[in-house]
Formats: C-alpha cells, structure tokens, sequence
C-alpha cells in the first residue's frame, strides 16, 4: 500500500515529465512536505535524521547516491536533485520512490500503519487519499 501510495504522489507531483528533473523535483518536493509535516509532531532534526537514515537504506541500492551534508537540510535536498536529475527518468523514479519508501517504513515502525498514513495523507493530499483498510472514511 505504501509503495503504490508513493508512486502516486510522486507521479502527480512530476506531472507528465518523464524526464529525470521533473522526477528530481518530485522527489525532493514529496520530501519537503514529509519534512513540513513531520516537523510540526517531533521538530526539524529529527525529521532530518530520518531522510539521512532512509537515504543511507537506499544507498545499498543506488550507490551512485551521495550523503547528504548533515547541515542545513536543504544541502542535502539540493544534492539529491542532483543526483537523480543525471539519471535517466526510470532509474531516477526508482531511487526517488525507494527513499520515500525507506521513510515511510521508518515512520511506521516508529508509530504505526495507520499514523504513518494520515501524516502521508496529510502531506500529499490526493496522492495518499487510498485507505490502508480498503474502506472508505464514510464508513
């Protein structure tokens, strides 16, 4: 369920772009708002201590990602963009979608399925709308 959650939203954040720098800014952007809405609940460095903890899972994957610099986050997030914009789009989705997931997985061992997905939900709008249960919120 995370995993198609995270292909939504990345798509609809990229738009129509198949191209490596719209998939960069999706990624980046899907981030961004993880990071405004996490960091309201637990604060700002503990939010960056999960991007870095979820990049460095990827890593092991996409090695050609480089380590963020630990200050300021926005550092990091540049070097991102720029690591995934030198890649052709489908690997660069790949990554983008693999560090979201890292994140994700992180966040629910941390506070569970169904929080992990209202904060996705509240982050991204539309892209998370899907309920884990397959109910709706009618029900």
């Amino acid at each position: 369920m995370r995993q198609q959650i995270i292909a939504k939203a990345l798509a609809e954040l990229a738009g129509d772009g198949a191209n490596p720098a719209a998939v960069a800014d999706a990624t980046v952007g899907a981030l961004r708002l993880l990071h405004t809405e996490l960091g309201s609940l637990i604060g700002s460095q503990a939010t960056g201590a999960l991007y870095a903890r979820s990049l460095h899972l990827t890593r092991s994957s996409f090695q050609w990602l480089n380590q963020p610099a630990p200050d300021p986050p926005e550092a990091g997030l540049s070097t991102l963009r720029s690591d995934l914009s030198l890649r052709d789009p489908t690997e660069a989705r790949e990554a983008g979608e693999a560090i979201l997931l890292a994140f994700a997985d992180l966040l629910v061992s941390l506070i569970g399925e169904p929080l992990t997905h209202r904060l996705l939900q509240s982050a991204w709008g539309r892209a998370a709308d899907d309920e884990p249960s397959g109910r709706t919120r009618d029900e």
